[in-house]
């Protein structure tokens, strides 16, 4: 209608460091917001919200998640993107510190537990609140009916069959990362390779950086 204001669509930029299971949880991330309206961007620096899942399993991994933070700093004090989102295993390790007084320039955190709410976090520094959601205990894990969008090509997708871990090895960070081992159910795993195998929820996109 002539003189109507176009909606505009929120863009969000992705970005997934770490392993493969962290990779799915990227694609659960997106699958979330594109069910909710949201549009996903290829182009970090000319985005709304950038979201970075994080790795923080060894040392170098909890440096190159620092450092890439810290370039999403600097881009939102150039004015290039306006907020910024960390999620997963660096705010789920370093969940008793205090990650706002830290990187204060950071809009919110969420653990590796409380991907489902990433929607809510985002009206809520829409309305100007920072957003620290991480669970002493995370244990999400998707099944065939979450939102995700698979970002990797077409020729192949993860499959994510369990998670976590409750050997608590002194040398691993798994269950602190993770929480405790918990197995999706084996029909499960077989709809969502049917769905994978008939190109549902695939989209082509390979924008995401990592």
């Amino acid at each position: 209608m002539k003189g109507q204001k176009k909606s505009y669509i929120m863009k969000i930029g992705i970005k997934s460091l770490g392993c493969p299971k962290n990779f799915v949880d990227t694609e659960v991330i997106c699958g979330i917001l594109r069910e909710n309206g949201y549009q996903i961007n290829g182009k970090i620096d000319n985005s709304d919200i950038v979201i970075i899942n994080t790795c923080s399993f060894i040392r170098d991994a909890v440096e190159e998640s620092i450092e890439e933070i810290l370039n999403l700093v600097k881009l939102k004090k150039e004015g290039k993107i306006k907020h910024i989102i960390v999620t997963g295993c660096l705010p789920q390790r370093y969940k008793d510190d205090n990650l706002i007084q830290e990187l204060p320039e950071v809009d919110a955190f969420l653990g590796t537990g409380d991907l489902l709410e990433i929607d809510k976090v985002i009206k809520n520094i829409l309305q100007g609140e920072q957003s620290y959601k991480v669970s002493p205990k995370p244990n999400f894990l998707y099944n065939h009916n979450t939102p995700r969008t698979i970002l990797t090509s077409q020729h192949y997708a993860y499959i994510k069959i369990s998670e976590g871990c409750q050997n608590n090895c002194s040398y691993c960070l798994i269950p602190k990362l993770r929480g405790n081992h918990r197995s999706r159910k084996l029909e499960d795993i077989i709809e969502e390779v049917k769905m994978l195998s008939e190109n549902q929820n695939l989209v082509e996109y390979s924008g995401i950086p990592g």
